[in-house]
């Protein structure tokens, strides 16, 4: 609400969510330097999250559209290992391109079973750090994908309705890692 309040108009909407992220992105970095780790950590994944709002359904200039992209995913990437030692990225061959998904698992258990949070059309796997928390604290890990078309993908490869064709590689990745030809034949 606090930055929606200040956009008089659509053609103001990427930039006021810019300077919010930015905002968080300072608090981020000052944390880390004073060894604030969680601050530092969640206020990154904050500024992920405003910069991916930034450009939404924004889609008036595709040059800023795309540096507010590779903002999101940097302040992701930043933020994330700081509030979770086993995140991990996950760079899936997929066309003669890649796709990218973030891999998180329980501390206390790197072979539980796997989720996968599939984002919506328009959406990010930055938007998802708070749903894979939901299912760490169940015990379960998490793997959010960009599929084709969406995200840092959204560049190289065509939205496609056939999403299995970004699913079916990440399995492959995941049972190569896990060595669970079981588990990825099931799924």
């Amino acid at each position: 609400m606090r930055v929606t309040a200040g956009v008089p108009e659509w053609s103001a909407w990427h930039d006021a969510w810019v300077a919010a992220g930015d905002g968080y992105y300072r608090l981020a970095d000052d944390s880390e330097k004073l060894g604030r780790t969680r601050t530092a950590g969640e206020s990154f994944v904050r500024a992920a999250l405003y910069y991916h709002y930034a450009k939404f359904l924004w889609l008036e200039d595709l040059a800023k559209y795309r540096v507010t992209t590779d903002r999101s995913v940097a302040a992701l990437r930043r933020g994330m290992p700081l509030l979770d030692k086993t995140f991990e990225r996950l760079e899936i061959p997929l066309d003669g391109d890649r796709i990218v998904a973030n891999l998180r698992r329980p501390a206390d258990d790197l072979r539980a079973p796997v989720v996968i949070l599939v984002p919506g059309l328009d959406s990010t796997k930055e938007e998802l750090p708070r749903w894979e928390d939901t299912f760490l604290r169940r015990g379960l890990a998490t793997v959010s994908l960009d599929g084709p078309g969406q995200g840092e993908s959204d560049r190289v490869l065509a939205i496609r309705p056939e999403y299995e064709t970004a699913v079916a590689p990440l399995i492959d990745v995941l049972a190569r890692m896990r060595g669970s030809y079981a588990a990825a034949r099931a799924a």
